[in-house]
């Protein structure tokens, strides 16, 4: 057997290994969390599956197109006549809800918090699997053998699979993490097309990098920062100004249109809806603009403070800035190299260019929405970084240094010394790793061992009482004319989407036909009035509303709850006996 197949064979096994590990890991992390899986427990971060589950509900029952891809929460029912009266959630483009409407569409499966967990967890499958391949194939060009490539490979599962923030909001977060392996994979795509040359790179690299950053500026803006970053990778390292102005032109245009369409699209919406001056006003909330904070470049913030010390540590706050800080100088360093003519090397400058891609669109993120990031209940802000430590401390930082100092992995193996004690050029594969992969997989392992001990202690103790049995019961068992009504505040539902993603309807308080009437007056078309109440635990109901329950033409009961339905004529009849409106 060759050393060409016998390094090839060893590549494919390490490769193999990785995954093995990446698997593993993946299986037992889903274990860990499957009790909270397709739960509702009483947490923040429920309200955020829950709208997703919402909003693609209400695209499944009426159609994304009637209701032009907007989020809306209330479902639809006669109490709302028109779109703009059901509330409309404009802050991100609506693609976030798109996979789970798909799902329905080519299968029927309806959207359920199961489902929504589903796709955030395939979500964390992908961005852990686009960050080990990326660490993989640059370990290789920075010098690494095999075994090298592997140790390194497992460092993003270790840090995307088990540490507090990523194991919490990739399986209660949807909504808001579906861009992150979205980001990941471009990122992985650009590098390969570096690799290849941007003027020989396949057509299904450039494909599926259009379609990545169409699908991606539609679920977030996180990717409007990442797709920046891009383009001024690319004009740094000459990548657009060759071939003239005309040339230059042709690719920005060519670079711009996914995510211009993206763009486009979600104008059209808030131009449909008129909420342009609502999403300024959203922008300017969120961004502090105006306030004398906007892009105010600090770290003392509830984000930095909490946010992120809850999600990676006091450790994983100083592994973050220090990142920061040590990108500046490797940019800084690679520059003052081309000034001097004297190329740095190739392994260092992929490093820095990812470094900058993985790093930079975060951190504007959350200094330009600044407001967003620092909220006490947006947690879910600091999911992203997750993507910069599963690579950058532990793998592009080092190797970058190896890199400055004229080094690499290859420089650090058994086979390195080998060959120059011996003179002999054919190295034994067993010889062909570095001390450093093992030593910086260690490394990775002790931080996230000692994180990772917080990691279970986020998820919340879950009811003993199903939260969705109530809501569901009432979604199963009403109609569009219906509008609903109930004595008890513990059985009003809306507008928080938590009980509504079940119910598909809002229960409203009314203690009389008075409040009843009230809420009732101005619908137009015959409507049905239902009350929703204990089954034997509403012992102090008004005389009136005894009488509206006698009235009823259908009760539906699950033996716990029940639903009197009221015919309008009734109802009002009953009004007007009762002196609940003039007569």
């Amino acid at each position: 057997m060759s050393q060409g197949s016998g390094l090839k064979r060893s590549v494919v096994a390490s490769a193999a290994v990785a995954a093995a590990v990446g698997v593993g890991l993946f299986v037992y992390t889903v274990a860990m969390r499957a009790p909270w899986f397709g739960a509702s427990p009483v947490c923040l971060e429920t309200w955020l599956n829950a709208a997703a589950m919402l909003w693609a509900k209400n695209w499944c029952r009426e159609g994304p197109f009637t209701l032009w891809f907007g989020y809306f929460w209330d479902p639809a029912s006669i109490e709302f006549p028109a779109l703009a009266s059901r509330g409309m959630y404009n802050s991100y483009p609506p693609g976030g809800a798109l996979p789970v409407y798909l799902l329905y569409l080519f299968t029927g499966i309806e959207p359920s918090i199961a489902v929504v967990m589903g796709f955030a967890l395939i979500c964390q499958a992908v961005a852990v699997a686009s960050l080990m391949a990326l660490v993989f194939v640059f370990a290789r060009k920075a010098g690494g053998g095999a075994f090298d490539a592997g140790c390194l490979a497992c460092i993003p599962a270790l840090i995307c699979l088990l540490l507090p923030a990523p194991a919490y909001l990739f399986q209660m977060a949807y909504i808001h993490i579906v861009v992150l392996p979205v980001f990941a994979l471009f990122v992985l795509l650009e590098f390969l097309r570096d690799e290849y040359g941007p003027a020989s790179a396949p057509r299904w690299l450039v494909f599926a990098q259009g379609a990545l950053a169409f699908y991606g500026t539609l679920c977030d803006w996180l990717f409007v920062f990442v797709l920046a970053c891009v383009y001024l990778k690319r004009l740094a390292c000459g990548q657009i100004l060759r071939g003239g102005i005309r040339a230059a032109l042709g690719r920005t245009i060519g670079f711009g249109l996914p995510p211009g369409a993206a763009l486009g699209l979600f104008a059209l919406i808030l131009w449909h809806f008129q909420r342009f001056g609502s999403m300024s006003d959203r922008f300017a909330e969120r961004s502090m603009a105006g306030t004398g904070q906007f892009l105010a470049p600090t770290t003392k913030t509830l984000f930095w403070g909490f946010h992120i010390v809850r999600g990676y540590g006091a450790a994983g706050r100083i592994l973050i800035l220090g990142s920061a800080a040590f990108l500046l100088i490797a940019i800084a360093y690679v520059a003052v190299r081309r000034l001097w003519r004297k190329p740095p090397p190739p392994a260092l400058v992929s490093a820095v260019s990812l470094m900058f891609l993985l790093v930079t669109p975060c951190l504007l993120h959350v200094f330009v929405f600044r407001q967003d990031s620092a909220h006490f209940f947006h947690y879910f802000t600091a999911a992203k970084f997750s993507i910069v430590l599963a690579v950058v401390p532990f793998v592009l930082a080092p190797l970058a240094l190896l890199a400055a100092f004229g080094g690499g992995l290859e420089q650090a193996s058994p086979g390195y010394w080998w060959r120059r004690a011996t003179g002999r050029a054919d190295v034994p594969n067993m010889l062909q790793w570095s001390v450093a992969a093992p030593v910086l997989l260690a490394l990775a392992g002790a931080y996230t061992a000692t994180s990772a001990r917080d990691t279970m202690k986020q998820f919340t103790v879950l009811s003993k009482h199903d939260t969705s049995r109530d809501p569901a019961f009432l979604g199963a068992n009403t109609a569009f004319e219906e509008v609903v009504f109930t004595p008890n505040s513990l059985l009003e539902i809306g507008p928080q989407p938590m009980g509504l993603a079940h119910s598909m309807k809002r229960v409203y308080v009314a203690n009389t036909l008075k409040d009843i009437h009230e809420k009732t007056r101005d619908i137009a078309g015959d409507y049905v009035v239902s009350y929703f109440i204990r089954l034997n635990a509403e012992p102090n109901l008004e005389p009136d509303i005894r009488r509206l329950l006698d009235a009823a033409f259908s009760r539906r009961t699950d033996g716990r709850l029940v639903l009197y339905k009221i015919r309008k004529d009734e109802f009002l009849r009953l009004c007007r006996e009762t002196g609940a409106v003039p007569r």
